[in-house]
């Protein structure tokens, strides 16, 4: 039996009453019970999408607090939106930190670390 939108169906068995309850199926589905059943459910996987191999940090900023400005031509490039999250890898000592990215001049080539990840 193929079920649609409008046909009801039983969605549980009220023992306290002794009867069926019917609800359609869209009323099921969207209920907030059957939302945070999906929702606890979900597992979200953070995933890098995009990658600027081998930068070198061609300033440093250590008043400012926090962030990485990159170039908005790189940004662009790498599609990497301003304010987003990063993960930043140095190759000398192998640290790796996240930070959000601020968008610099547009061609002036500048990769600057701001805030304490500067020393």
């Amino acid at each position: 039996m193929l079920l649609d939108a409008r046909s009801p169906i039983t969605t549980f068995k009220d023992k306290f009453c002794g009867h069926d309850i019917y609800t359609k199926r869209e009323e099921f589905f969207n209920s907030p019970s059957t939302v945070n059943r999906q929702l606890e459910t979900a597992v979200l996987r953070c995933m890098l999408r995009s990658k600027i191999h081998m930068a070198t940090v061609t300033d440093s900023n250590i008043t400012y607090e926090g962030s990485l400005t990159v170039d908005e031509t790189i940004l662009k490039a790498a599609g990497i939106k301003p304010y987003e999250q990063v993960m930043v890898s140095n190759l000398n000592n192998g640290e790796r930190f996240e930070t959000y990215i601020i968008s610099g001049k547009k061609n002036s080539g500048v990769i600057c670390l701001n805030g304490p990840t500067a020393r």
